[in-house]
C-alpha cells in the first residue's frame, strides 16, 4: 500500500510512518468495516535510487507463510530540483491471528 507522506509543507497518512518500531500495530480497515492487525516487523529507509531494486524484497512476506503487508512512502531529504524525497520507506508487518 503507498500513501503520500504530504511534502515537505503539509502532513499526509503516511507522514508518521518513518516513526514505527517492530512490534507496532498497524490496523487496515477494509470498506464493508474487517478490520486487520499486523505488526511491523521491519521499517527501512531506502535511497531513491535503490527503491525499485527494494520492491522484490517489499513484495514477499518477511516471514514465510504468514500474510503481510508493505506500507511505502517518500520520506528523507526534499529535493527542490527533483521535487521529490531522496529516500523511500518500506514498513513491512505481518498479520496477527
Amino acid at each position: 500500500i503507498d500513501g503520500h507522506n504530504g511534502g515537505p509543507n503539509v502532513h499526509g497518512v503516511f507522514k508518521d510512518l518513518p516513526a514505527l518500531g517492530v512490534g507496532d500495530i498497524i490496523e487496515i480497515e477494509r470498506g464493508d468495516g474487517l478490520v486487520f492487525k499486523y505488526s511491523v516487523v521491519e521499517n527501512n529507509s531506502v535511497l531513491l535510487t535503490e527503491a525499485d531494486k527494494y520492491m522484490a524484497t517489499a513484495l514477499k512476506s518477511p516471514v514465510e507463510g504468514k500474510q503481510s503487508v508493505t506500507l511505502i512512502s517518500c520520506t528523507g531529504e526534499w529535493s527542490q530540483v527533483q521535487y521529490t524525497y531522496l529516500s523511500r520507506q518500506f514498513t513491512r508487518a505481518v498479520i496477527l491471528e
